[in-house]
Formats: structure tokens, sequence, C-alpha cells
């Protein structure tokens, strides 16, 4: 049986409101509905352009992503036996080890920093002739280097309200735990720009962007949304603290993914320190994520707050469309049963390097192309051909 898109949207409201009044399908459902300031599956206002970011991998029947190749973040779906997840018919999915902190203490899981060292390139240019034994740039390790966080947003897997800042979100018994996005403090290696195209800035500085990813799907990833199936906000962080384009996932375009003069660019071996927190929106409008980056080397600083003033949206599972959003840390501490219910791993506050993306090519084959936001195409290759792979 085929279902048109309108159709497919009714169903998954019909799906999410008879979720909604089944307080039987998990105890704590109806305490849940009724704490939170937002429905679950309601409808957007904002409706979303041809390009932007509905959905990280880039396979939005209904919208091209302004860029093809995000570091989105890993999901997992126990509805399929290998635990992998489908989007839109493609296997989606890399390798993302992280580290975990757990604690217990309050405030350990929304007011978290780290100190680190932004990595620094062999002097031999990059090789790719001997697999084990070539010279490899971090462009090529990793696409990013990232800090995440859970965050609270009700029109997210498992589409229940949640309450900021609270451990009464986490999963218990027959609660799936409240509505949760995922947030990434990420940092791009130099080497390999521009960035919309690739994963550099470019070739001699370190940039950074705050990313929050959700996921629109029902409980137990029994309907999700293809139009929309993992919407992310995104923004570089500056030095003024005002995204360069719109973040939104229903919005965003050229020049949310170019940088601009207050584009906080960075250097190689600096000393970085993040704070990811809670904090007052100016003027009154309420509270919303907030990450700094100073560089202890070079003083300077940036930072990029998550809030509706800012441009930053939920996305509805419904149509796709788009809220003004403040979003706030899910958890008040670290604790190990606090994670992001849909990921692929136990993501809590965590700090990973990712890998999976990259693969040095000698020969390419079967070109495409893609349409960029500002005209024109932009020639892509399905194939790779070299000592790393030959199909």
């Amino acid at each position: 049986m085929s279902v048109s898109r309108s159709g497919r949207r009714a169903l998954l409201l019909t799906v999410i409101a008879s979720a909604l009044a089944a307080g039987c399908l998990y105890p704590a459902l109806a305490r849940a509905a009724s704490a939170g300031t937002e429905r679950p599956g309601q409808l957007g206002t904002v409706q979303p352009d041809k390009f932007g970011g509905l959905d990280c991998n880039g396979l939005s029947p209904i919208q091209h992503p302004v860029r093809t190749d995000l570091a989105c973040a890993d999901l997992h779906d126990s509805a399929y036996r290998d635990d992998r997840f489908w989007d839109n018919g493609r296997y989606v999915g890399h390798d993302e080890p992280d580290l975990n902190f757990i604690s217990s203490l309050a405030g350990s899981g929304n007011d978290v920093a780290w100190t680190f060292t932004l990595g620094t390139d062999p002097a031999a240019a990059p090789t790719d002739a001997k697999p084990g034994g070539d010279v490899s740039h971090w462009f090529e390790l990793t696409p990013a280097v990232w800090f995440s966080m859970p965050i609270c947003d009700p029109q997210s897997y498992p589409l229940l309200p949640c309450t900021p800042d609270s451990d009464s979100n986490a999963p218990s018994g027959l609660y799936p735990g409240g509505g949760s996005a995922f947030l990434e403090m990420q940092f791009y290696p130099p080497g390999f720009g521009p960035w919309v195209d690739a994963p550099s800035f470019d070739n001699t500085h370190w940039g950074a962007a705050l990313t929050i990813d959700s996921l629109e799907a029902t409980y137990g990833f029994t309907n999700l949304n293809p139009d929309c199936t993992e919407p992310t906000n995104f923004s570089f962080i500056q030095t003024n603290g005002v995204p360069p384009g719109p973040p939104s996932p229903q919005l965003q375009n050229l020049a949310s993914s170019t940088p601009n003069a207050h584009t906080l660019l960075m250097n190689p071996g600096d000393r970085i320190r993040v704070h990811i927190f809670d904090a007052p929106v100016p003027g009154g409008g309420g509270s919303a994520v907030k990450a700094v980056v100073d560089d202890l080397t070079t003083g300077k600083s940036g930072f990029i707050q998550a809030s509706a003033a800012n441009g930053f949206m939920n996305t509805s599972i419904v149509n796709c469309a788009g809220t003004p959003f403040n979003f706030e840390p899910e958890y008040n501490t670290a604790a190990a049963s606090n994670v992001v219910p849909w990921g692929a791993g136990t993501e809590v506050i965590s700090a990973a390097f990712e890998t999976g993306h990259f693969e040095p090519c000698t020969r390419l084959a079967d070109e495409v192309g893609y349409p960029l936001p500002g005209g024109g195409v932009d020639p892509q290759w399905n194939k790779c051909f070299g000592p790393y792979r030959s199909t």
C-alpha cells in the first residue's frame, strides 16, 4: 500500500496522538505530558526552504542539504536486528569512539568544561600509496573532534515532553524518557576547504561550530518522517555570538556554512577551553544552552547560544516545519542513566574523535552534479579507486 505525503503526515499525527492518550503504554507518560510546555507532535509554523538542514544525512526528498557531508550524530534502531539505522532506504552509520564522563554531582550534566590542545599536522604532504605507511593529516583522520551534551527537545524522539535541567527525563522502566536531542561542540581541522564542501575552514586554521541533532521518530522507531529524519540546528562559533546565517534546519543557507569576519579561527597547537552551560537569553527571553570557546594561546574567544532569538528551531514530525525554540540541557547530572535514547552508544557528557568519513582516492568515477544554494552545480563522484578501496 502506498500513502501520499499528506496522508503519511496525517497518519503520523494520529499515531502520536494515540500514543499520548495511551498512558498505559508507559506509566509515567501522563505525568510527563502534563509537565511539558510544548505538546509533542505539534505542527511547526516555519516552512522549510528548498535548501537547509532537515536531514543531517542529506537524504531528505523535499529539501537539498546546504552541505552534503555533515558530521552527524550516529543513530541506532532497535527495530532492526543488526541495530543499524536506515534513512530513506540507505544505511547511515560511522565510527564515533567516545569517552563518557559519568557523575552524580549536581550540575555535572548541564554546566561542563574541557581544556585540550588542537592537533598539529606533519610537515610532509599527505600521501595515498601505501596503506599503513602513508602520511596522514588531521582532516583525513577525523572531520570533527567534538564534545557533547543531551538536550531537551519535546519534538525529538521519543516525542514526549521534557523538563530542562532535570534528571526526571531519564529513561526508566517502561518510560522511554523525555524528548531528547544531541548537542555536539565540533572542532574542524585545517587543510581541505572550503567548509561548505569539505572538512576544513581553510588550509591553516581550526574552526568550530555548535550542532544540535534531533530525531523525528516515534517511540520504538515505529514511525519516522523521511522528509526530516535527522534535522540539525547549526552555527559556527562567532566572536560576536551572531550566527553567520540562519541556524535552523528549515532555513539554513549558504551563509550558514560560510565563515565570515566574526567566525572564530584557531591555530594548530593552540590550547583551548570549551564551556557549555545553560544561560539566560539577553533581553529576558528565558534560558538556552550556550557554548563558549576560549583560545588560551591567542586570547581570542567566541560563543553561540542556541536560542529562539538567534534563529534556532525545533522540528515537527508531522510537517517538518520549525518552531522558534530555546534549547536547554536535558539533565542536571551526568549519571550513567541520563542518555540520549536514540543514540548509537551511551551518549551522555562525552568527548570523541569522529572517524570513517574520508578515503584517499587515486582515481574517481561516476560523476554526479549536486546543486548549490547559491546557484550552479558542484561535481561529485560516487566511486573511489585506489589502494584503500577498489569500488
